[in-house]
């Protein structure tokens, strides 16, 4: 099983990310605070989650938020995030 190092992660470092965990599961889509010392920092359900590199398979940026207009009107429309 191929092993991830932080070096491959830090350039997507303040980008929201899935991770894929040893284990089967996948976290995300999580926003990755920092890659340092073979552990990840992520926020997952609102809270600090530090994942260390060994239980990582892989970690690959999520798609942006899709935008939908909620009305339109003559002075302008209004966007939500889904």
């Amino acid at each position: 099983m191929r092993r991830i190092g932080t070096f491959d992660v830090e350039s997507l470092e303040g980008r929201r990310v899935h991770v894929a965990l040893a284990d089967g599961s996948v976290m995300g889509p999580v926003p990755l605070v920092l890659a340092r010392r073979n552990t990840l920092w992520v926020v997952a359900d609102g809270e600090d989650t530090f994942v260390p590199l060994d239980r990582v398979v892989d970690v690959w940026d999520a798609p942006p938020p899709r935008y939908r207009a909620l009305s339109s009107s003559s002075t302008g429309s209004s966007i939500a995030c889904s």
